[in-house]
């Protein structure tokens, strides 16, 4: 005699082991999935601070600064996913990309070399030349003023922090002890949940006859409850590191190249076309919009007793709606 039966199916027992064995399958996906798409807004964020930069340091420095800083930010971001992993190296990464849009000199180059591409450290050495190129622009007076300065330099340290957190991500991976209880809890709960499924039909040829539909069923509950477990588990494990080579993950020499190629049409745009003061009252009267304040009157008020004053009138004299105050006659 068996002391010691195997629970039924959809027994208390079974039902609460699936449920805590779901939950906790879920919540790791969960966890994997915030990180991959925290790593891709990361990524996405750096790119927006190169762009920004382009675009400062084309209205308010000199072409041969807002390149220098063009080459330098595009460096630092390429050698920050170099730094990253052993998917992309020196070799199949940053030398290829260097030689094809020339980033760096070679002087520059050498530099890194000795520094190493392994970590952080070449990146951050980039972008601290970034910073001093623009400090030399006011230095040498030729950014109007600090506060032109601080509105590059801020750009720089928000994408070092944005490259940074790439790298803390890297550093702290999802404890193994968590990832090895939750493969070992899928592996026994799946082949407990068949057997237990199994088990509650007798041996008899007859019992299976009568049951025919019912097992159908049940067995493509087992089908499609397996499928599930261990599909969740397939995509935890697919997104736990997006700046490796599946197919899910991020596309780092798309990100690295759109940018060395979109920053660049930044600081080639054309100048801005200067309007007239009739174009733009044209436009305005096309779009069916004032060019002028047209609303009621202006009608001064005494502050203390809220009735009106005559003394003096309001007059609209711009576009912008500014007012002048001036004394009646």
């Amino acid at each position: 005699p068996i002391l010691f039966p195997p629970p039924s199916f959809g027994s208390p027992a079974m039902t609460i082991t699936a449920s805590i064995i779901v939950f906790s399958l879920v919540f790791y996906v969960t966890t994997c999935y915030n990180r991959f798409w925290a790593q891709y807004e990361c990524a996405m964020s750096c790119e927006g601070r190169i762009f920004d930069s382009m675009l400062l340091a084309k209205s308010i420095m000199s072409p041969e600064a807002a390149w220098r800083l063009y080459r330098h930010l595009n460096a630092a971001h390429l050698l920050a996913y170099t730094g990253l992993g052993t998917v992309y190296d020196e070799g199949n990464f940053f030398y290829p990309f260097n030689n094809m849009y020339h980033l760096l000199l070679p002087a520059e180059v050498d530099r890194i070399e000795r520094i190493g591409f392994r970590g952080g450290s070449a990146f951050r050495e980039v972008l601290s030349w970034a910073v001093d190129s623009v400090s030399d622009e006011l230095r040498c007076g030729r950014l109007p003023d600090f506060q032109a300065f601080q509105a590059i330099a801020s750009q720089i340290l928000v994408l070092r922090a944005k490259l940074a957190a790439l790298y803390d991500y890297a550093d702290l991976q999802i404890p193994f002890s968590y990832v090895g209880l939750m493969n070992t809890s899928v592996f026994f709960y799946l082949h407990l949940f068949s057997f237990t499924v199994a088990r509650s039909y007798d041996n008899d040829i007859d019992s299976w006859k009568r049951k025919l539909g019912d097992s159908v069923v049940e067995y493509c509950c087992v089908l499609f409850f397996s499928w599930m477990m261990l599909g969740l588990r397939w995509l935890a494990y697919r997104l736990e590191d997006p700046l490796g080579n599946d197919m899910e993950d991020l596309a780092i020499l798309h990100y690295v190249k759109f940018m060395v190629l979109a920053s660049a049409k930044v600081l080639g745009a054309a100048p801005v076309l200067k309007s007239t003061d009739l174009q733009e009252r044209e436009l305005c009267a096309l779009r069916g919009m004032p060019f002028v304040y047209d609303g009621p009157s202006l009608v001064p008020v005494d502050s203390a007793s809220c009735a009106p004053r005559m003394d003096v009138k309001v007059e609209v004299i711009d576009a912008a709606h500014v007012f002048q105050v001036t004394p009646t006659a």
